[in-house]
């Protein structure tokens, strides 16, 4: 639903490579998008992005490599580097903070400060949405809903030490605009979860 060319550029890296597989119709939003993508995908690992973000050339095999060298593994993230189109000192300190946060036990303490991982950096095996199921379309950010079912069923998450994207901050970001992600829908689905950890801990 690009309004520019990137249907056709697309469409022409899928006729030089048939493991492309370009998927278009009526938008219908980021959840649904990308539950087909999912649906659709036939390899042993999901990842997604931003049509403004930039993955390092070797995060593919770096976060691969890291779920052969841990078995356990389930969900791959990595470090950050933010590329924003105006200063923000506060998503600044927010990239410095998640980077910060590499192991599973970091992780989970972490989960109900802020999303300790970015979206668009986080490589899963295809087995986990089999497991759990895929996202949820809600009054609510669907990824960090994810993030904390997937805490919830202690599925093992970790980053590898190295930069795997440039994440792109502007003021155009679903994240910014849309109200399934204002700080009121983030403390309701944290509040949620929380109050199933606490009935859990108890």
């Amino acid at each position: 639903n690009s309004d520019d060319d990137t249907l056709e550029v697309a469409e022409r890296y899928a006729a030089m490579d048939n493991r492309i597989q370009v998927l278009h119709e009526s938008q219908q939003g980021v959840v649904f998008a990308m539950n087909k993508g999912i649906m659709h995908s036939k390899g042993a690992f999901i990842m997604r992005m931003d049509a403004d973000d930039i993955s390092y050339p070797d995060r593919i095999t770096n976060q691969v490599e890291a779920f052969d060298s841990d078995p356990s593994l389930q969900v791959i993230s990595g470090l950050i580097t933010y590329e924003g189109s105006q200063e923000n000192e506060g998503f600044r300190m927010y990239v410095e903070w998640l980077n910060s946060i590499k192991t599973d036990a970091e992780i989970k303490l972490n989960r109900f400060v802020e999303f300790p991982l970015a979206n668009p950096s986080i490589m899963y095996k295809k087995e986990v949405f089999q497991a759990y199921g895929r996202f949820e379309d809600g009054d609510f950010p669907e990824d960090y809903e994810y993030f904390l079912r997937l805490c919830s069923k202690n599925v093992v998450m970790g980053k590898v030490n190295r930069q795997v994207l440039k994440w792109h901050d502007s003021d155009q970001r679903l994240t910014r605009t849309d109200p399934r992600y204002s700080h009121d829908s983030f403390y309701k689905i944290k509040a949620r979860y929380l109050a199933d950890w606490l009935a859990i801990s108890n």
